[in-house]
């Protein structure tokens, strides 16, 4: 059995199997395709249930709140783009993580390669970054109006009308956190922002307790006490902070991930093809497997040896990243009406004080600039060393 198996658990793996046969038409829409994950990556069938959970969110009038209405917004884009599924390569992962975002970007500035997108992790990163099994990452861009006539196609009907007012456009990021207990449900955690937010409002502000989990609320008849943390001597304020903690790095790393994309949009590979073409044997309809979309599927970083006798760190035989960050590269200098770095309000280390600067200026400056990646290197990595 393949250890991200084992890490998701039976039940899990049961409930999966049992809905999708007791409604065969709603997980069509929640599994639109059957995919063949590559050795170390959860199956995203698993995920389906996540999708299927938060479109019961509907059928429960008190489960109306915000982490609710937001699993469910986050759904409805899912299934409207017939949930389109990526699995990021590890080195590209990795690199992502290692770059430091630019604080003042608003996530309105991110450019979508498709407004809802499910991202699968490979299991030994996400472990060790995020402490915690969360391979499935769902984003969404939610325009401001009512859900779901806000969505086009007819996937919509499935939900009751006007079921969800949102009031500015916004960032959605959801996913389920698998318990350490194998016996156990995952956790839903959901979060969204205005697009007019900067990653350092966002980290400003006081992220409440995001749980929104159906399945462990509604539909666990023996009400199993599921172990989300492994802090077994913690208090609950200190597995609060946990939980405040892994939703702050899983959302930061979705934001960073975006953010990298729209710089490099041909890491995404969009060249999934059917495997194994769908077919009814003895009476039953065998599903169709297709194979993976890959983001960074040939992504290799730099990889240079430090410097001889160089101090500090780069003086080290150690293997270690040398960090990756963002600058602002300007574009059509000779336009009239060009807006320079030294035009823009500066604070005391001559860096653009953004909170000073006014929405005209703003708009002004990025007509003539754009962000460029400046990605992470590798330090005394050889050739075929994997970081």
């Amino acid at each position: 059995m393949n250890t991200n198996q084992n890490l998701i658990g039976q039940r899990v793996r049961e409930m999966a199997d049992t809905f999708r046969q007791r409604n065969p038409a709603l997980w069509k829409l929640c599994e639109p395709r059957r995919y063949v994950p590559p050795a170390g990556y959860a199956n995203p069938h698993y995920h389906s249930g996540t999708l299927f959970g938060q479109w019961h969110y509907a059928l429960e009038p008190e489960l109306d709140q915000l982490p609710h209405s937001t699993g469910m917004m986050s759904a409805m884009m899912l299934i409207s783009h017939e949930v389109p599924t990526y699995f990021i390569r590890p080195e590209f992962a990795q690199a992502v993580a290692q770059t430091d975002p630019p604080l003042d970007f608003r996530l309105g500035e991110i450019r979508w390669p498709l407004d809802a997108m499910l991202f699968v992790l490979p299991d030994e990163f996400v472990m060790r970054y995020f402490k915690y099994y969360c391979p499935f990452i769902a984003v969404s861009k939610c325009v401001s109006g009512f859900y779901p006539e806000t969505i086009q196609g007819p996937t919509k009907r499935i939900w009751p009308p006007g079921m969800i007012q949102n009031e500015v456009d916004r960032f959605v990021c959801t996913f389920p956190c698998y318990t350490t207990d194998k016996e156990g449900y995952p956790a839903d955690f959901c979060s969204n922002y205005p697009l007019k937010m900067t990653l350092s409002e966002i980290d400003d502000v006081s992220i409440p307790y995001c749980d929104a989990t159906f399945f462990e609320e509604r539909l666990v008849e023996d009400r199993l006490g599921t172990q989300i943390f492994d802090i077994n001597s913690g208090t609950d304020e200190q597995v609060k902070e946990a939980e405040k903690a892994m939703l702050s790095r899983v959302r930061n790393f979705a934001i960073r991930l975006l953010l990298c994309l729209s710089a490099k949009p041909d890491y995404v590979n969009r060249t999934s093809t059917c495997q194994r073409p769908a077919k009814i044997k003895k009476g039953r309809e065998r599903e169709a497997l297709w194979t993976p979309n890959f983001i960074g599927d040939n992504y290799r970083a730099a990889r240079i040896s430090a410097t001889p006798g160089q101090g500090g760190s780069h003086g080290s035989p150690r293997m270690h990243w040398r960090r990756g960050h963002w600058a602002n590269q300007a574009t059509n200098q000779s336009l009239e009406g060009f807006v320079s770095v030294k035009d823009m309000p500066l604070n005391a280390k001559s860096e653009i004080d953004w909170p000073n600067v006014s929405e005209d200026l703003r708009n002004r400056f990025w007509n003539f600039h754009k962000r460029c990646w400046i990605e992470p290197v590798l330090v005394n990595a050889e050739d075929d060393t994997q970081p």
